[in-house]
């Protein structure tokens, strides 16, 4: 890491403890010296203000740190090509004017990178957004089985993959981590689940057992008092026999985990290991994935509450232009995006209303308000209980936004932030433009809690069967579309069918639909795909 630079302005000098004397103040030259002197006074703020974010550690560090650590995920992951096209785009953004102030690693203790290139007063709101998103890490459910030591792990990780290409050869290792990663996203992150928790066998022995349970349940005769007089009359019937068990007995929704522990021919050690390595740091990332819009939200939330607070409190000199640059700053995070919804802005405006809803207060355009079920509120007349509802904390540990979305995300805000849907259209001469198709408030809130549900992937699952499809231990897969015209985008479905075969050594099958039409997508050479159309459906 660098060593950190002076910078000249010195104005978070005006910022630090009163305790504090001007000499002090004058001996901190560095920007790293100055930040670390202010950390006491807005972890103070931030905690008087109800956030409480856990031990979290601050580096300034070069431009270019921020986007490779963006690029990898968390510092010291291994290197793959697919991280550095990601590096190499998101530097093409930060060269046309995007900027990333800060990234935050969600470890034990979390880390947080600032761009060494902010000027001071930057730095100050960054610290309270950072505080912001620790305090999320640290609360919120989807983070609850974070590990604690994958900042450790993934150094350790690297470590071992980087002897296994000097054993085999980059080549061949880096082939292998490409089919791993073509279904990194399809797992199930719950560590709970029966794949997560069992071995091989036992959720074999448990998938047997719940089939054949299931299979009792539904032959089983209700008993009505009659038993011996319905047996004399079945005499001679034949009792329905019990069915062959498939293989899995149940849909499988970790493709992942499913191909790591039963792939017929199994994998060399070292392939298993990586193979664990890429799932496991999706694990991690997963929870980031399905709670953008809460997590920046409440970043941005908090990193407001703690900057008014510092100005009602007089720390921000009122001889300085610093508060106009906080301004600046704030809304430059949170303008709209005219192609996909800001997460800063639409999470912020979202949280802000919980929280006016909490302290009972009416909207100030005098507009009435819904609860999540669409029914008229008074928010001056709540409950103690009905105001517990919107108590931002408690939503913070227990939503993610799919859920936020769909009970939080009102009409009136959807009009207020000038949300609207957009697609492709033909017009009168038959040619395709990209048109506004829809401002109707619960369209769009239908549309993006859609959109979060999965994280916005298709759901793919394991069939009943489809480990042993054909008897030929074939794999069989589904495609859980909502309706004919969900089609997969066609040429990441045949790249991750082709790298699926790589790693199955047998036969892959998808059930999918395709421009209208259910059909069956099928790698049986590792070269090529076949598609078949069937007139049944899953």
């Amino acid at each position: 890491m660098n060593t950190l630079r002076p910078e000249n302005d010195g104005k978070l000098r005006g910022f630090l403890d009163g305790k504090k004397s001007r000499t002090v103040a004058e001996s901190l030259t560095t920007q790293k010296e100055r930040l670390t002197a202010l950390v006491p006074t807005i972890l103070r703020i931030a905690q008087e203000l109800g956030f409480d974010p856990p031990e979290t550690t601050f580096d300034i560090v070069p431009v270019k740190f921020i986007y490779e650590t963006a690029a990898f995920g968390m510092p010291g992951v291994f290197t793959h090509w697919t991280n550095g096209e990601d590096y190499w785009k998101m530097m093409d953004e930060y060269e046309n004017g995007s900027k990333i102030y800060e990234l935050v690693t969600n470890t034990r203790p979390a880390r947080a990178y600032f761009a060494e290139n902010n000027p001071d007063s930057q730095q100050l709101l960054v610290m309270a957004h950072v505080l912001g998103h620790t305090d999320f890490f640290k609360h919120n459910i989807a983070f609850r089985h974070t590990d604690p030591h994958i900042a450790q792990n993934v150094l350790v990780q690297a470590k071992r993959i980087t002897g296994y290409e000097h054993e085999y050869g980059v080549p061949i290792v880096e082939e292998f981590i490409d089919a791993a990663k073509a279904i990194m996203w399809n797992i199930d992150p719950d560590p709970k689940s029966p794949i997560n928790t069992m071995s091989p066998r036992e959720y074999i022995v448990w998938g047997r057992k719940k089939f054949l349970d299931s299979w009792e349940t539904q032959h089983a005769r209700r008993r009505t008092g009659y038993e011996d007089l319905l047996e004399l009359d079945e005499r001679g019937k034949e009792k329905p026999k019990k069915p062959d068990v498939p293989f899995p007995a149940h849909e499988e929704r970790d493709v992942m985990k499913f191909v790591r522990m039963f792939a017929p021919d199994g994998f060399a050690d070292w392939q298993a290991d990586i193979f664990d390595c890429v799932r496991n740091m999706m694990v991690h990332v997963w929870g980031q994935a399905e709670t953008k819009i809460m997590n920046e939200g409440w970043a941005t939330y908090a990193h407001v509450q703690i900057m008014h607070k510092m100005d009602e409190d007089g720390q921000i000199p009122e001889e300085s232009d610093d508060a106009l640059e906080f301004a600046s700053m704030h809304s430059g995070v949170i303008q709209p995006h005219p192609y996909n919804p800001n997460p800063y802005q639409l999470g912020l405006a979202i949280w802000q209303d919980i929280a006016r809803k909490y302290r009972g207060e009416v909207r100030a355009d005098g507009k009435l308000d819904y609860d999540w079920k669409g029914d008229k509120i008074d928010v001056r007349t709540l409950t103690s209980e009905e105001r517990e509802r919107y108590n931002p904390r408690v939503i913070m540990e227990t939503y993610r936004d799919a859920s936020f979305l769909r009970d939080f995300l009102t009409p009136a805000l959807v009009e207020e932030l000038n949300l609207y849907e957009y697609g492709l259209q033909k017009d009168s001469r038959n040619r395709e433009n990209w048109t506004i198709t829809t401002r109707n408030p619960q369209e769009i809130i239908n549309g993006l809690v859609a959109s979060k549900i999965n994280n916005g992937l298709p759901v793919i699952v394991v069939a009943p069967g489809g480990g042993d499809y054909n008897g030929k231990k074939e794999l069989y897969l589904v495609h859980k579309y909502e309706d004919a015209e969900d089609s997969l985008r066609a040429d990441y479905a045949e790249g991750t069918l082709l790298q699926l075969y790589s790693l199955w050594k047998r036969p892959v099958h998808l059930k999918t639909v395709d421009k209208g039409k259910v059909v069956i997508m099928t790698c049986a050479d590792g070269k090529t795909i076949e598609r078949k159309p069937i007139l049944t459906s899953y």
